[in-house]
């Protein structure tokens, strides 16, 4: 029997950061971050003037970041960021949150919007959106005490069980619980790929029987949620299925917050920091909460709204079979004639306009994953090469077939398959230039005047060289068929993945001859560096120092003295 859902709580700008309290590391009050991440989570006040929070004037839509601007001692205390936990704990229900962005694709991110109770494992978690670091695909995973498992109608969805584990238990030794992962036709679950269509909604239905977790992109989401009478019976198969009669959902999860945080590391294996130098944030449109009107379960003891609604009041008179009725605009009307007073409440929350994209979302094996830019240099991509009649397909299927991924600006496609320490994701909208070849889609866009580009991008062909810092890139990736790495619970641990391991690298260098100092001579060094295992390509700093050196005329110019640049030959670590 289909349940029937009345909103309950909205928390949509103000009244989001409102309904929510920040967890704050400076605080004694709070612990350090469960999930080991090297995070300073900073409180309300710091957040707002370390700009990590804040509200957009005309949307509305709440944007919580993690600082990209400074670099961090890697022994220290960690990145700044946010994690927002609601204020109120829920029992069932139906909860519905809209994202219109999330952290991109790149290394040493961990973002998440997700439940869990006070004692953990035992009032277990819920995570619903949740990746790390290179991750295209979302995964939605349950994290209980010993005894709960994935029921049988959860293991025959479309969806992936990652590594195949049924059972959900954590706080034992591997904090894995399980996962579902969407189904390969889902191509916007998570990053770039989800951000390029303007984010999306994800539900969340609790009842005493299953829990069940649905995505929608944004061009998909249903009417009823966007009319506030949102009906789960109507809305296909779900992405992930927990409870029924090998977890009780009554047993194993209860008294949940709502939360919503951006991680680094962690205890995640393999989202190590170093290939992205920044990363950006979660914008959140709104989260909803809805109650049964049939159900006995727990519901939050205030609403919060953002607006008041609109009420239209009116009065109805009847003769014989016809019926007629007037609407005013006063709150009340009163009349001889009234046989029944009407009052009619709208509420219209800000809804994002719908991207429409003209790209196609899928080639082949490629998703769109957006636009592209950079502020260095795209040192990974090379020129596949250039067409008068280039199209996004062509430069997929033609020029980069054998590449992880496929860049198109203008009449030039490049490839790459790395995204590169210096790529950063650009607006979509930015992404501006129609492909020649197909005029109904897009092939990258610019980031200085069309002379100035032509002039680099011809400069970069002649040479074959990597793609002009001065252009932007509509992408696309071989992503369809990955499978992210499972991740381990958030609101407890019982291991500690990451380890420090050390590298020896080899610098080689010039400096004076020890035996004729009228000559240069190349020399080479070792060094140890100490750095955090996390499993993606580090970004590892060698010990540089700048020096003078003397010598018997041996520069050209007959000078006696050397500025020299070499490996200084002391034990270091890389910074984060």
């Amino acid at each position: 029997m289909a349940l029937t859902y009345s909103l309950a709580t909205s928390y949509i700008g103000s009244s989001l950061l409102d309904g929510f309290q920040f967890w704050d590391t400076s605080d004694s009050s709070w612990a350090e971050d469960p999930s080991n991440g090297f995070v300073q989570y900073y409180n309300r006040a710091a957040a707002e003037a370390n700009n990590l929070t804040w509200i957009d004037p005309v949307t509305d839509t709440v944007r919580l970041a993690i600082d990209t601007t400074n670099t961090y001692d890697p022994t220290g205390s960690g990145r700044p960021s946010v994690r927002l936990e609601s204020t109120e704990r829920y029992d069932h229900g139906l909860f519905i949150g809209d994202f219109s962005h999330i952290p991109s694709t790149q290394c040493g991110v961990w973002p998440a919007f997700w439940m869990y109770g006070p004692d953990w494992p035992n009032d277990g978690e819920l995570d619903i959106i949740e990746g790390g670091s290179n991750t295209t695909r979302n995964q939605l995973s349950a994290h209980t005490s010993s005894g709960c498992s994935i029921p049988p109608e959860g293991q025959v969805l479309d969806s992936t069980i990652l590594n195949d584990k049924l059972d959900c238990v954590s706080g034992d030794g591997t904090n894995r619980g399980c996962s579902f992962a969407p189904a390969s036709a889902d191509t916007t679950s998570y990053g770039m790929p989800f951000n390029a269509i303007d984010g999306g909604v994800y539900a969340v239905e609790w009842t005493s029987e299953f829990i069940k977790m649905w995505h929608f992109a944004r061009p998909d989401i249903p009417e009823d949620i966007g009319m506030d009478t949102p009906d789960p019976s109507g809305w296909g198969m779900p992405q992930a299925i927990f409870g029924g009669s090998t977890c009780n959902p009554d047993t194993f999860f209860s008294n949940m917050r709502i939360v919503i945080n951006i991680n680094m590391c962690g205890d995640w294996p393999g989202i190590g920091w170093g290939q992205w130098d920044t990363c950006d944030d979660s914008d959140v449109n709104y989260i909803k909460v809805y109650q049964a009107a049939s159900s006995s379960s727990t519901s939050p003891t205030s609403s919060t709204t953002n607006t008041a609604p609109a009420t239209i009041t009116g009065s109805m008179s009847t003769t014989n079979s016809c019926s007629m009725i007037t609407l005013n605009e006063s709150t009340s009307t009163t009349t001889e004639t009234v046989k029944m007073t009407l009052t009619i409440s709208v509420t219209q929350w800000p809804t994002p306009t719908p991207s429409e994209a003209e790209n196609p979302l899928t080639i082949g094996e490629y998703a769109y994953m957006g636009c592209l830019g950079t502020d260095g240099t795209f040192s990974t991509w090379t020129l596949g090469g250039s067409d008068d009649a280039m199209t996004v397909e062509k430069c997929v299927n033609t020029y980069c077939a054998s590449y992880r991924y496929a860049g198109a600006y203008s009449n030039t496609c490049y490839c790459a398959n790395e995204l590169g320490g210096d790529s950063q994701e650009a607006e979509t909208e930015a992404c501006d230039i129609r492909c020649p070849g197909n005029l109904a889609e897009f092939c990258g866009g610019g980031v200085a005047n069309a002379d100035e580009i032509e002039a680099d991008r011809v400069l970069h062909n002649i040479f074959g060289r990597d793609a002009p810092s001065s252009i932007l890139l509509s992408i696309y990736g071989a992503i369809i068929n990955d499978i992210p790495m499972q991740a381990p619970g958030m609101g407890g641990s019982d291991e500690d993945i990451n380890s420090t391991m050390t590298m020896v690298t080899t610098v080689i260098y010039t400096t004076v001859c020890p035996t004729n100092n009228a000559m240069l001579a190349t020399s080479k060094c070792c060094t140890n560096l100490a750095v955090v295992d996390c499993g993606c390509p580090t970004g590892t700093v060698v010990p540089i120092a700048t020096f003078t050196q003397t010598c018997n005329t041996c520069r050209a110019k007959g000078e006696n003295a050397a500025t020299l640049v070499a490996e200084s030959a002391e034990e270091t670590s890389a910074t984060s």
